[in-house]
């Protein structure tokens, strides 16, 4: 317990000790901020039954962390808490989770293949920014919209499917995305940000989920789909065609 500063008897606070495998006090309920920020060295991590929180930067900088349990009672992943785990390869996101906090997993360079549930209702910009073998991803139902750059540069991802009640797509959300051949669009999306599909060499096709008149009327910037390849946007009515300049 000495490797541990413990507030209130449920706030891990801060690791103080050089261990590479780590199980957590099972009092604690809380990882505080940056509780185990730049701690280079842990290799794995067990939370108990009962961690509701996971805090800005907890694990940030964690770069050998290759496993770590989220329990289900998990209602929170803060700001930048597992940024550049390069190492980490296998998330499971528990079914209570509620919200994934901006760049939560940016630049967690090993992770294939992540399913968020429906529980989640906020994912912040940048999410899962730079996650370069991320190859699928499940989206939740709950989520209204796609944050500034959150998959930006994952440059395996191929095929994705937005779910419906998404309003708007954020600056960047795609931003290279080298291998990206196929997306799926709500027609609930009424705003595409700067930069969606800039460098998006591989796009193919848009799959939108309305008419070509309300894919026209979709509020876009001049930039959206700039460097991108030539691609066809198949409406229920009808297909689109973009041929890049």
């Amino acid at each position: 317990m000495t490797d541990f500063m413990i507030g209130n008897e449920t706030i891990l606070i801060k690791y103080f000790g050089k261990a590479k495998h780590i199980i957590i006090p099972d009092n604690v309920k809380i990882i505080g901020e940056g509780a185990f920020e730049n701690c280079d060295w842990i290799k794995s991590v067990k939370l108990p039954e009962g961690v509701v929180s996971i805090r800005d930067n907890a694990f940030k900088n964690c770069s050998e962390l290759q496993t770590i349990n989220l329990p289900d009672s998990l209602r929170a992943i803060g700001n930048s808490a597992f940024h550049v785990c390069c190492v980490l390869a296998n998330v499971i996101i528990p079914n209570n989770l509620e919200i994934i906090g901006a760049e939560a997993f940016s630049s967690c360079s090993s992770i294939t293949s992540i399913t968020i549930p429906n529980s989640v209702t906020v994912i912040g910009y940048g999410a899962f920014s730079y996650c370069h073998k991320l190859e699928h991803i499940t989206l939740p139902n709950g989520i209204t919209s796609i944050d500034d750059e959150t998959f930006e540069s994952c440059w395996k991802l191929a095929d994705l499917t937005i779910p419906d009640g998404v309003t708007s797509i954020g600056d960047s959300a795609f931003f290279g995305c080298k291998l990206l051949t196929k997306i799926t669009i709500p027609d609930s999306v009424t705003k595409i940000g700067t930069a969606v599909f800039m460098a998006c060499k591989k796009l193919e096709q848009i799959i939108y989920l309305g008419t070509k008149d309300g894919w026209e009327n979709i509020d876009t910037d001049c930039s959206w789909d700039l460097d991108s390849s030539d691609y066809i946007v198949r409406c229920i009515d009808g297909d689109i065609d973009y041929y890049e300049d």
